[in-house]
C-alpha cells in the first residue's frame, strides 16, 4: 500500500515540476489576472486525478499519514535503555524506515506540500510527528523544543540525503550522524 502512495507522490511531484514551468503558470506568476492551472493532472494509482491548482496540483494527502504511521510502526523505545541508546536506536530506526521502498517517497510527497500550505503542515505535525515526539519527550524527559530539534536534525538529514541522491543514507554515514548527534543530545543538558 505504501508503494502505491509513493507512486502517487512521484506523479504529483512530476506534474508539479511540469506545471510550474508551463506558460500558464509563468503568466500567473507574472501578475496577470489570468491564473494558470495544471491542464492535465496526473491519473493516480486509485484511478482519480490529482486536484487542480492555479500554481501546482496538490498531492494526494488523504490517507498518507495513516499509511506512513502504519509503515513506521511504534518507536523503538526500550524500557531501561539509557539516553544514548534511546537516541541511537531512534536515529537508526528512522534511517532504516526511510530506506524502505516507498517510505522516503511518501515522506517527500507530503513535505513538499507542507512547505507552503498550513493544512498539510498541521496534519503532518499532529498526525505524524506528534505521536513519536511525545513518546520521545516522555522517554527522555526533555522539553518539546529539544525533542523537535533532535527530530529535525535526524529526519531532515536523512530525507535530504534521499532527496539529493535518490538513495538512502549508507550505514557508515548513519553511524557518523549518530556520533555527531549524541554528544549534543545524550547528556540531557539543555543549552543556555
Amino acid at each position: 500500500m505504501i508503494t502505491r502512495i509513493a507512486a502517487d507522490a512521484r506523479l504529483w511531484f512530476s506534474a508539479s515540476r511540469k506545471a510550474a514551468s508551463s506558460p500558464a503558470v509563468i503568466v500567473a506568476q507574472s501578475g496577470s489576472p489570468h491564473r494558470g492551472c495544471c491542464r492535465n493532472p496526473p491519473l493516480l494509482a486509485d484511478g482519480c486525478r490529482a486536484p487542480r491548482s492555479p500554481l501546482m496540483p496538490s498531492p494526494p494527502r488523504i490517507g498518507i499519514v495513516p499509511l506512513l504511521l502504519d509503515a513506521l510502526g511504534p518507536a523503538p523505545l526500550e524500557e531501561g535503555a539509557d539516553r544514548a541508546e534511546l537516541m541511537s536506536s531512534m536515529i537508526r530506526w528512522i534511517a532504516a524506515k526511510i530506506a524502505e521502498p516507498g517510505v522516503g517517497d511518501a515522506f517527500a510527497g507530503v513535505f513538499i506540500d507542507a512547505v507552503s500550505d498550513p493544512a498539510p503542515r498541521e496534519i503532518l505535525s499532529t498526525g505524524l510527528q506528534d505521536p513519536y515526539r511525545l513518546a520521545l519527550q516522555d522517554a527522555l524527559d526533555e522539553p518539546e523544543n529539544r525533542v523537535l530539534f533532535f527530530i529535525d536534525v535526524a529526519v531532515g538529514t536523512l530525507l535530504h540525503r534521499m532527496g539529493m541522491t535518490g538513495e538512502p543514507m549508507a550505514d557508515a554515514d548513519v553511524d557518523a550522524l549518530v556520533a555527531m548527534m549524541l554528544p549534543h543530545f545524550a547528556s540531557g543538558a539543555s543549552p543556555a
